[in-house]
């Protein structure tokens, strides 16, 4: 399975048949289900001629290497990356840019892009360096929404910032030290939002490169919020914009 990607849990399997963006190869799901929600994923992949095999749930488990298959899971293409040129390129397809800095929980990285798609952020920079890549598990945990973004994976983040402003997107950090409020934030398209991992955070040269440092206020800031609440809370203020 070299060159196969998995995908498993009900959700993720029925967006990926939906978006048809990748061939699937194989399509396995639980024998017996009642599952209309199965049922829904045997139906597309009927219209599109892929072949489905019934499996138990041990075999699931096994060829998923998860519990949480939820009876469905596919064997297809990987992700395709994409270069963040690509965006620069085609500006107006991309409008608002979502960087993603420091984040090592596939939980988190999944719930983040999941909200980056809802707020129309199709475009995701991810660094190759303290960013866990895109596993089964992130795809889960976006609930298939990776399949309707781009995302690019680099190395350089300084770098592509700075190529960004060139191109005259304002670069917004999302950081407890900021000293702008959220809700106070009045930036227009094109923009690139960075928001960094719970411990780390956003890296310094990243935030010495940012137009504006914000920060979501709480009422004890001895608590922090999660990352992907932050990073939804930041992408829906600026979603209208």
């Amino acid at each position: 399975m070299g060159d196969e990607a998995i995908v498993y849990g009900i959700n993720p399997v029925l967006e990926l048949l939906r978006a048809g963006r990748r061939k699937v190869r194989r399509l396995f799901i639980l024998s017996g289900s009642k599952n209309p929600a199965i049922k829904r994923i045997q139906n597309i992949a009927k219209e599109n001629n892929i072949e489905v095999k019934f499996s138990d749930r041990g075999f699931l488990g096994n060829i998923s290497k998860n519990s949480e298959h939820q009876g469905a899971v596919a064997l297809c293409e990987p992700i395709e990356y994409f270069s963040f040129r690509d965006f620069l390129e085609n500006q107006r397809d991309f409008p608002k840019l979502l960087i993603i800095n420091n984040v090592q929980d596939p939980h988190n990285l999944g719930a983040v892009i999941r909200s980056a798609y809802l707020f129309s952020f199709n475009g995701i920079i991810l660094t190759r360096k303290n960013t866990v890549s895109v596993t089964p598990s992130v795809v889960k945990a976006s609930a298939g929404a990776i399949e309707y973004v781009n995302i690019a994976l680099e190395d350089n983040l300084p770098q592509i910032v700075i190529e960004l402003k060139r191109a005259l997107y304002k670069i917004i950090s999302l950081d407890i030290r900021g000293e702008e409020r959220v809700k106070d934030l009045k930036v227009n398209p094109p923009l690139a939002v960075i928001v960094g991992g719970e411990d780390a955070g956003v890296g310094e040269k990243l935030l010495s490169l940012s137009d504006h440092i914000v920060k979501i206020p709480v009422s004890d800031e001895s608590f922090s919020l999660n990352l992907s609440v932050s990073a939804a809370i930041i992408m829906h203020e600026l979603s209208a914009k």
